[in-house]
């Protein structure tokens, strides 16, 4: 098992050697640490193993909490660290007054979907995700697409 606990600008390099992209990474802390989300991290053997945010804003589902960006280091895989995670997560939704939170998962990644699907959510619809790279000194877009997901949906 993991402990979880938030993210801390200590974490940067650990997080880009699990996430990769280090502009991704100081994106995401930098909105962590500016209070707009919520991202935590799992530590385990001393060592960042694990990581998830909350969008409190700008989600895939009508202004619910938007829970994304979770990843687990491959070798940690299947020891709970994900389920600890997503307990986390939720529990700062409902602190937050959520009832219900949402995720959205690639229509191609079938073993995510089943993670989420065992942990309650439940497909809500197709969702088109446009994301953005944004370049973190300047906040511009550095690069966007779009990727075909489901949007999911779970009651708190």
């Amino acid at each position: 098992m993991a402990d979880i606990r938030e993210v801390f600008d200590g974490d940067i390099d650990a997080l880009v050697s699990l996430l990769g992209g280090r502009n991704r990474v100081l994106v995401r802390v930098g909105a962590a640490l500016a209070g707009t989300e919520d991202m935590f991290v799992a530590l385990a053997d001393n060592r960042v193993r694990g990581t998830m945010s909350i969008r409190w804003a700008g989600g895939c589902d009508d202004g619910l909490p938007w829970l994304y960006g979770a990843e687990v280091e491959d070798g940690y895989r299947g020891r709970g660290i994900g389920t600890a995670l997503w307990q986390v997560a939720e529990e700062r939704c409902r602190e937050h007054g959520a009832t219900m939170a949402s995720l959205d998962v690639e229509v191609a990644n079938t073993a995510a979907r089943r993670l989420y699907e065992r942990l309650g959510y439940a497909v809500v619809g197709p969702h088109r995700h446009h994301w953005r790279a944004l370049d973190p000194a300047s906040g511009e877009i550095a690069a966007e697409g779009d990727s075909e997901t489901w949007a999911m949906r779970k009651a708190l």
